[in-house]
């Protein structure tokens, strides 16, 4: 059996209800505070997609007493840092600091959890940047594919069918009260967990938190979702005119399970040996014998609401149906249940090896404990972690193969050169022409 734990952590409450996960590590000269709240771009409100993101970004635009600048000024003078992410399934506030400088700030990220202001100008600001980054991503061909697949695979109505960052449309939507509505409805103390590592003693932590984010004290009014609409899949052939491209970039997939699912360890062995390692079965196949491609891959998504599994690659516009071919038949192949024993424990062992290097660092630390916050894995979900995978057999990975991977039900993206393209996909039976306009994106 592998022993292993998370390191020794001391959990309290604060009387706002905020949890706090305290990782006291003497050896480090900094401290770093990670808030997880269960909450994200899933929590967007439809027509408004993009809301929770635009709020991560203009979070430290502005507070009752301080200014965008005054905000910036002192953090650099302090020589710490804030970060703010928004993911479809929650939403990340951090900062580090040196040790000495730790209090002050504390000081600074408590007045923007507790009087954030969201500023008319910094938010049409925050917005102008954010249009302009959409506009830049919409010419890349890898981001056209990824976001017409989601679209496609989950629709309008879904959380998982647009983007984090919302489209241009919602995006120019969005007001200060829906970004100073969804902090005050999702960003509160009794929905987070404060993920707290560095060289900090319970008591002076305890003490610290309870006096500074004492003025943070707003409640939770609505219970977490955890379901969203089924997924408005439409499977086939979707074909993306990008005049000139000597590329074609290929997305093929399906809605698939959640990350706290059952299936969760066959199925990251199974992915690792279609898609998800350099030796797996699609590289091998599409880059090394084909000699298609620099790399092919696949994943599973895992989100809260059920993520996708998405196969991908960009290859020669030449090569497009002969590689959509064998991606999906290597797909079959998998779903048929065909893996080996040799390619099990490879496999096993490769994503085994690879599991102290999540715990290098104190942000990887905060990440795996974010992940228990985020999917509700329970605290001893990494105690047991190398065991349970370990513990997985060929049979399991073989019908979960079956069960996640079915080739007739995926939508299948391609964005390149119609022209050229579509003369080569002319076996594979209907192909519908597509954009990201016509597909409200």
């Amino acid at each position: 059996m592998s022993t292993w734990h998370l390191p020794e952590m001391q959990r309290f409450h604060l009387s706002s209800g905020l949890a706090v996960w305290l990782l006291d590590r003497q050896d480090l000269p900094v401290v770093s505070v990670t808030l997880a709240f269960p909450e994200g771009a899933n929590e967007d409100r439809p027509g408004l997609q993009g809301t929770a993101h635009l709020t991560g970004i203009t979070l430290d635009s502005g507070t009752v007493t301080r200014s965008a600048l005054d905000i910036s000024g002192a953090i650099e003078r302090l020589g710490s840092s804030l970060r703010f992410h928004a993911g479809h399934d929650g939403t990340t506030v951090g900062l580090t600091s040196l040790v000495r400088n730790f209090q002050p700030s504390l000081e600074i990220l408590g007045d923007i959890l507790a009087h954030a202001a969201f500023p008319d100008t910094e938010l049409e600001r925050k917005r102008t940047q954010h249009l302009t980054s959409i506009a830049q991503q919409k010419d890349r061909a890898s981001t056209i594919a990824s976001w017409a697949f989601h679209r496609l695979a989950y629709g309008t109505s879904h959380p998982y069918g647009t983007d984090v960052g919302g489209t241009e449309e919602s995006v120019r939507r969005i007001r200060h009260e829906n970004t100073a509505g969804y902090h005050e409805r999702h960003l509160t103390p009794d929905s987070c967990t404060a993920i707290v590592i560095g060289p900090v003693r319970e008591s002076e932590c305890r003490a610290l938190f309870q006096e500074i984010l004492a003025p943070w004290n707003t409640r939770r009014q609505h219970p977490i979702a955890s379901s969203a609409p089924p997924p408005e899949t439409r499977p086939g052939l979707f074909l993306i005119d990008r005049p000139g491209s000597a590329q074609a970039e290929i997305r093929m997939g399906h809605p698939s399970l959640r990350r706290n699912s059952p299936d969760f360890f066959p199925v990251i062995i199974l992915n690792r040996v279609l898609g998800g390692q350099f030796s797996s079965r699609l590289n091998a196949n599409l880059r090394e014998r084909r000699g298609f491609t620099y790399g092919a891959w696949s994943s599973f998504g895992l989100g809260k609401l059920g993520g996708p599994f998405l196969a991908g690659t960009a290859v020669n516009t030449a090569d497009t149906g002969a590689a959509i071919g064998e991606m999906a038949g290597e797909i079959d192949g998998m779903s048929k249940g065909n893996m080996t024993a040799e390619e099990l424990s490879f496999a096993t062992e490769g994503i085994a090896g690879n599991f102290a290097l999540m715990f290098e660092t104190p942000a990887q630390v905060a990440g795996v404990l974010q992940n228990i916050v985020f999917y509700g894995l329970g605290e001893e979900y990494y105690a047991t972690y190398l065991d349970t995978l370990r513990g997985v057999t060929l049979d399991q990975v073989n019908i979960a193969a079956t069960k996640y991977l079915t080739t007739e039900q995926m939508t299948l993206v391609v964005v390149g050169d119609a022209g050229k393209i579509a003369p080569l996909l002319s076996t594979r039976g209907g192909v519908t022409p597509t954009g990201l306009d016509q597909l409200g994106l």
